[in-house]
């Protein structure tokens, strides 16, 4: 509860608190359940914001060579879109420690493949951070990305 409460005070009650006691692990009372609903969120994402909240790392960003392996890796890889879908959610939710390591953790996993589609999703999607490391990215890898333009330069196009 201390890393979403403001996710926590906009969630909106479904009914009364179900009787039904929660009890921690000394059976002592800890609470009671109650059915919420927390608008603006896909499942998923709310889900990994739970993950994160109850104490897991920082979700990786997924690669075809981890899609192929997801079976052995323990940790959760995300989507590029999922990776934007949660940023936005930290900015919503003033989960600033969060956002800020996912941004870490996206440009850590840029590659010429990427660039671009970050690149234009942190540009629509004013996020801030994150367009200055894809031009850094993009000052370090100048002439591997001059060398294949047809990588990118079709997503960035299609820029407002």
């Amino acid at each position: 509860e201390a890393r979403l409460p403001s996710l926590l005070s906009s969630a909106e009650p479904l009914g009364e608190a179900d009787p039904a006691l929660l009890v921690d692990d000394r059976g002592r009372h800890a609470g009671a359940v109650c059915q919420v609903r927390v608008r603006g969120l896909s499942r998923a994402t709310l889900i990994l914001l739970l993950r994160w909240a109850y104490g897991e790392a920082v979700p990786l960003i997924a690669r075809e060579e981890m899609e192929a392996d997801k079976d052995h890796s323990p940790e959760v890889a995300v989507s590029l879109l999922q990776a934007f879908d949660l940023l936005e959610a930290c900015g919503k939710y003033e989960l600033e420690r969060f956002g800020a390591l996912l941004r870490e953790t996206l440009l850590e996993s840029l590659d010429v493949a990427s660039f671009s589609a970050v690149l234009r999703e942190s540009h629509v999607r004013h996020i801030p951070g994150l367009k200055q490391g894809c031009m850094r990215f993009a000052l370090h890898n100048f002439d591997e990305l001059v060398e294949r333009p047809e990588v990118f330069m079709p997503s960035l196009a299609e820029l407002p």
